[in-house]
């Protein structure tokens, strides 16, 4: 059995078996508050297995962030977080991880979280475990050396 065909295997398992959590909330990325970016993603996970897709990124000038990779007509993996107050709230949602949700900071290792602020900044400020390297052509590839995890984001207008 192919490490592909295992994938598909599991995302349906995971589609089928997913724990319930409170939603995230809706946001309307086309407010003013919110930047954002479109484009395409490869995702090479840290099993080995890459994901081709559609990529929208965003953030907000409060500091929240909003990232999803998808394959029509399936959300591969989204992740939100919010701000309220003095309060962060975090959610990732995820075809071969299920749904967690928790209060604080989200989880580092997670590099779908900090995309919004690489793409904004142009470099990692929290961690030092992903590499990033941006060309003018509006590519950005994010690395984790050690996991071997790795994002390379394609979008449009950058």
């Amino acid at each position: 059995m192919t490490t592909q065909y295992r994938f598909w295997i599991f995302i349906g398992m995971a589609m089928l078996t997913g724990c319930s959590t409170t939603p995230a909330p809706i946001i309307d990325l086309a407010n003013s508050h919110w930047q954002s970016w479109q484009g395409q993603a490869l995702w090479k996970t840290t099993t080995g297995t890459e994901i081709a897709g559609d990529v929208l990124l965003a953030r907000s000038d409060t500091g929240e962030i909003y990232a999803e990779l998808s394959k029509s007509p399936i959300v591969v993996i989204h992740v939100q977080t919010t701000r309220n107050g003095k309060q962060a709230r975090w959610w990732l949602h995820s075809l071969d991880g299920g749904k967690h949700q928790g209060t604080g900071s989200p989880p580092t290792q997670v590099i779908w979280f900090a995309l919004p602020d690489i793409v904004a900044s142009g470099a990692m400020t929290d961690s030092t475990a992903w590499h990033v390297n941006t060309t003018g052509a509006g590519e950005i590839n994010v690395e984790n050396p050690l996991t071997g995890e790795r994002v390379q984001l394609f979008l449009d207008g950058v």
